[in-house]
Parts: structure tokens; sequence; C-alpha cells
């Protein structure tokens, strides 16, 4: 066996004496477990077996400088490898279960209870308690390889910071090469001045031991004082309904929701999702509007008859109002409903105004209120894909074409003054998001991305991956082209002056070769940063090819995009 490690040296807090990693090998389990010892916390860290050849310690923020040892247990001498990562600046995130619960990992439908400790970089404890439920979330993330939960905790806390609550979200990022994206839209819905904004907070997190990645530990939508703060109905229904767990539901073609002995009350608090027609039908509470929109309700979590007629009936007014053309802006609140679009415009969000788009109202109003934002893995020129010829990646394109409610809104002379007024007001603060926290936030996150790389073997992983460069950095580079170009394209369409800074290369020159059928076309040499447009592709039979892909991510090659690295276009087949 050979030591090998890998560590990115920064401020090392050391956890104090006394401390020590303790690393010995288990046969059983055929992995390495690192045993952490500090004056404040015991984890135990388990490996992970990259190949035949390599094993993988990744080690938390907080244990950089502490002494290791080595136990008495010897691997086979089989001429494996065992590297060390460790992680900088980030806390880490222990998640603790009964073994035979760990199907949480894997089953969404389970929720296991076990125990919580946060870590902070410097060894602190910010978080040490038991959980009341871990369990799976998502829809299309919960299809990919690295997952996504939320964890329930026994008792409110604030967790890095963050407001106090119940409820937490472990968002996997897994479809964002940079894991960036999440955090600007926030940021950019915070310079909007969006009202109940999650706040987020990154995290190394690991699962019984094994580590599953870097994670935005998350507040979620939901009802609380530091979330949402509207009157909680659920706790009206669970207070005036003995059999709330065990109520019925019912089903007609234009709402769901539950059949309960006292659901009456409806004037109350309302979180309302717009949703796919496919995961609308997984729901038990929700609603079609007279338009043929599919709205989840998310608060409260067991909606009665009455009250899904009656949040129903407001969301069908404003359908009805927006496409007669006239938006009832006393029905739907126009600030929201404004800095809303904009977060989702900006940020050119596949998943625009089609699901994650949340709505809520408060007890005693008449009004919509449009937010918190929501899900942003597949936006900033992340999705690529031949079927859109190119919209979801093409900083001059729009959302608006084709966003429910608001391709209608856009045509409104009130919508667009409030719109492109917030726009003006906020574009300094958005300029300095696009052009310096992708820089500052990679930063603070690489070491952790590098172990969350090779964790999940990115560099192995070809067609729609997470990122369209082959490194991190470059990745990050063109999150901040691609920002800076959506910014300046907004303010040439709305005609407001742009005095940000544009994307400049880094002075190098790049080889992209052309292939076809194996053999290389022709290679032209392209200045960094600048895009393809002066690469001449000839047009291709279209009963053999597809069309021109790039190599490293085997997804659609589009002229407009920047050439940051050296790069292979080649010619790919179609089905046979």
């Amino acid at each position: 066996m050979l030591l090998c490690i890998a560590m990115t040296f920064g401020a090392v807090r050391l956890a104090g004496r006394g401390s020590y990693i303790l690393i010995d090998f288990v046969p059983e389990r055929d992995c390495y477990e690192a045993k952490i010892v500090t004056v404040r916390a015991e984890e135990t860290v388990r490996s992970f077996r990259y190949d035949e050849a390599r094993y993988y310690l990744f080690l938390p923020a907080y244990a950089r400088g502490i002494e290791v040892r080595y136990g008495e247990g010897k691997p086979l001498d089989d001429g494996t490898e065992l590297i060390l990562m460790y992680s900088e600046n980030l806390p880490a995130l222990f998640v603790q279960t009964e073994e035979e619960a760990a199907e949480f990992l894997t089953n969404k439908e389970v929720s296991a209870p076990g125990r919580m400790q946060i870590l902070l970089a410097d060894g602190s404890v910010d978080y040490e308690g038991e959980i009341a439920g871990i369990r799976g979330r998502g829809n299309t993330t919960w299809g990919t390889d690295k997952k996504a939960y939320n964890i329930h905790l026994e008792e409110a806390h604030s967790l890095l910071g963050m407001g106090k609550g119940k409820k937490w979200t472990l968002l996997s990022l897994h479809k964002e090469g940079t894991h960036l994206n999440t955090k600007l839209a926030l940021d950019m819905a915070k310079a909007l001045d969006l009202p109940y904004t999650s706040d987020s907070e990154w995290a190394d997190v690991y699962f019984n031991g094994e580590y599953y990645g870097n994670y935005l530990v998350t507040e979620p939508v939901d009802i609380g004082k530091y979330r949402i703060p509207i009157y909680d109905l659920e706790e009206d229904n669970r207070k005036n309904n003995d059999n709330l767990d065990t109520a019925a539901n019912y089903a007609k073609e234009m709402e769901k929701g539950y059949l309960l002995d006292h659901g009456d009350f409806t004037d109350g608090g309302y979180i309302v999702e717009r949703d796919t027609h496919f995961y609308y039908e997984a729901e038990k509470c929700g609603f079609r509007t007279s338009d043929g929109g599919t709205f989840t309700i998310k608060s409260p979590d067991h909606a009665s008859r009455e009250q899904v007629r009656y949040i129903k009936g407001y969301f069908d007014r404003a359908a009805d109002a927006i496409a007669a053309g006239t938006p009832d802006y006393e029905l739907l609140d126009l600030p929201s409903l404004a800095k809303r679009g904009l977060v989702e415009e900006i940020s050119l969000n596949q998943d625009a105004f089609y699901g994650s788009m949340y709505f809520y109202k408060r007890q005693g109003e008449e009004v919509l209120y449009s937010g918190p934002v929501w899900d942003y893995d597949r936006a900033f020129g992340e999705n690529n894909s031949r079927g859109t010829d190119g919209r979801n990646i093409n900083p001059a394109a729009t959302v608006f074409e084709y966003g429910y409610w608001y391709k209608d809104l856009v045509r409104d002379p009130l919508f667009m003054e409030e719109m492109t007024k917030d726009y003006t007001e906020a574009l300094p603060e958005m300029i300095e998001i696009a052009d310096e926290r992708p820089d500052l936030y990679a930063a603070y996150i690489r070491a952790s991305m590098e172990m969350d790389n090779m964790r999940w073997k990115r560099n192995q992983k070809m067609g729609n991956r997470p990122g369209q460069y082959a490194t991190f950095d470059n990745n990050v580079r063109y999150l901040k082209w691609f920002t800076l170009n959506r910014l300046k394209n907004l303010c040439e369409r709305w005609e407001i002056p742009y005095e940000g800074p544009g994307f400049t290369g880094d002075g190098s020159t790049h080889t992209v070769t052309v292939k076809k059928d194996d053999q290389v076309f022709f290679e032209v040499t392209v200045p960094d940063g600048e895009t393809g447009e002066g690469i001449d592709l000839p047009v291709l039979e279209e009963e053999i090819y597809e069309g021109w892909n790039v190599e490293f991510c085997d997804e659609p090659f589009w002229d407009f995009l920047p050439i940051l690295e050296d790069t292979v276009i080649y010619a790919k087949k179609g089905p046979d």
C-alpha cells in the first residue's frame, strides 16, 4: 500500500492538544477508516474505493493540521494506494443512522431517524443533536447518483448562522458544474429584495461515515418565523382532526385533497407550487386552473376539500385575468411577480414558470405573492441540448417566450415598467454578483469540489454532464462569461445603459480540433474567451449525423459559446 496526500494548504487551525487522526484498514468492509479525534468531537470517516488500485479518504476541513497515526491493521499487499484529500473552509455535516435505516439513501419513501453533528472548519461544534428523520427529496435530481435530502430536527434550531427551523434541505447541486448556480440565483433574489429568500451555506456531508460530497445546506420553502411567516393551517387541521394522518384522499379532474371531518376553516396561510403535469399526478393536494396550469399545495400538507377549492378560486381568477390581457395586480402582487420574473430571466432558468414556481397567501389578505425562488440547477447556461437549438444556453435568449403566465405578462406595459425599474435599480449589485462572486465562491469551495468531483467520478462521465468544460476553473469562467453577457444583453433589449465589465480572456490560445469519422478534419487556433463563430464547420449529412458535438462533454457545439480550453469537436452520428 502506497500513501499519497492531496492537500491544498491554506490557513490551518489546529483542533487542540490531544487531537489526532487514526487510520486503519477494515478488511470486512474492504475500506480504511479514519477516526478523527479532537477535544470537541470524535467522528469516523470511511474511505471510498475509486478503482482497483486506489482508495480515497475525504477528510473535513477541521482535520487539517491534525497528526495522522496508523493502526496495526494492515491491508493486503496488493499494490493499492491510499490517497488523503482534505477540504478547506467548509463545515462538515455528519449524519448517523442505524445501519438498517440507511435505506433512506436510495429510497425516497424511507425517513430515517438518527443523530447529526456539524463541525466548523476550526473544529468548533455548530450543532449536535437528534434528528426526527432524514429522507430523499427532489424529482429529476432523485434520479442522479448524488441525491438530495430533507432533514427534520427534533427541535427548531439555527444551523450555520441561518434562521431557526426544524426543516432543512441538503441540495446536492449534482447538475451544476460549479455548484455555484443556486447560490448566485439566491444572491440575485436578495439583491432585488424578494421577500423570504432562503439563506444557504455549503458543507461537506457525510452519511454514516461515508463522504457524499459538497452540498448546499438551505432553508426550505416552508412556514415559520424565519421562513415564510404566515398562518399555519396545517396546525389547525391537526388540532381539529383526530384522523388527519389516516384521512381519506379524494381526487377529481380539477382538484384533489383530503376529506377531513373539520376542514371548513379556509382563511389561513397557503404555500402553492406551480408544478409539471407529470409531478402533479404524484401529489396528494392540488388543483388545475381554468387555463390548464397544474399546482400542488405544499401547505397545508393535508388540505381539506374546502381549503383546496378556496385557494383554487384565487388562482382561477388570476389565470382568467391574465388570459384576458388584463392582469389583476390587486390579486397578484406586482412587485414580487416582477422580481421573480427577473431572477428567472437573468439566470435563463430552463425550469422557469414550469416547476418549482412558488406562491404564498397570507391570512386575511386577498393577494397572491410570488416566491420564494427555488431550483436553479438547470440555469446559467448549464443545460445544453440540440432539441432546443441552444436556447437554454444562449445569453441572448429569453425564458418569457414560453413561460406560464409570464409570456402574457411581458405584453403588459405596467408589468414591464415595474420589472425594468427593478432591474435598473439592482443592476450595479447584479454586475458585482456576476463579476466577482463566482471567483470568490470558487476559491471558498475549491478544495471541497476537488473531493466531490473525485467522489462522483465526474472526470469519467460523458454526455449531459454537469459543466461543459474539463476543469472546475473553466466552468467557473464560463459562468462569469454567461452571466456578464446575460446582463449586457438584457440591457440592450430593455434600452438600459450597461456600465459593467465584459469577460476578458487570459491571453492564451487554444487548439480546436475538428474530427469526422474518427479522422482529424482540420485544426484552428482560437484566443481564449473568444467564441467559436470563426470556426467554419461544414454542413453534415442529416441522414447520417446528428450534428457537431464537443468530445469532452458529448453535448452539441454552438458557435456562440466561448473557447476556454483545447477542444475537440466531432461529427456525432445518429442512431442506426
